[in-house]
């Protein structure tokens, strides 16, 4: 048989007490990251659909302006039709054909404005939804270093080793930063 020490003993009950009072901080480090982590992705969700929606408006402003380009366009041939035939002198009354050409020429005139004005829109709202993009590539970048930390985080305690602690602590810091730029970009 042999001996029992009881200063080992007590030695090594100690040892399992820390260790296990060292555990402590792993359940609530876990829940803190993945609070962070789902604030974050919650974040990453509001940016991809506003960028979906900025690519929309975007595209249905390009249509209008499409649009008003393609009524100018149809205003301007008539007016040159119109003017034309005048010119050919193929028309019984031509002063009241002139003055529907000169109708045709005036009316062009706001329906291209417009057309600029879509386009402009258009352009606003693609620039919109890239910043949106960006921001949601980064934001899901920063959640995803958050996911792995939490799951560092876990093995750390049950692996006992500081490195991975390090490791995860690091991979905390790059998710909040990648999700802070992400947030105010």
């Amino acid at each position: 048989m042999s001996e029992f020490d009881a200063a080992k003993a007590f030695d090594e009950a100690s040892e399992r007490s820390e260790r296990g009072r060292g555990a402590r901080w792993v359940p609530v480090a876990a829940a803190i990251l993945a609070v962070l982590a789902a604030m974050t992705s919650l974040v990453t969700t509001q940016r991809s659909t506003l960028a979906l929606v900025s690519k929309n408006q975007a595209i249905l402003l390009t249509t209008k302006a499409s649009d008003a380009y393609n009524e100018y366009e149809a205003r301007s041939i008539k007016q040159h039709l119109y003017e034309a035939l005048i010119a050919a002198g193929s028309v019984r009354n031509p002063a009241k054909l002139h003055a529907i050409a000169r109708h045709e020429g005036s009316a062009g005139v706001p329906v291209i404005a417009k057309a600029r004005e879509f386009e402009h829109g258009a352009e606003a709202a693609n620039e919109q939804s890239e910043r949106a993009l960006h921001s949601y590539e980064r934001l899901e970048i920063g959640v995803t270093f958050l996911e792995i930390a939490i799951v560092l985080v876990s093995i750390s305690a049950l692996a006992s080793t500081r490195f991975l602690t390090i490791v995860a602590c690091a991979a905390t810091i790059a998710g909040i930063a990648l999700s802070l730029i992400g947030f105010f970009s």
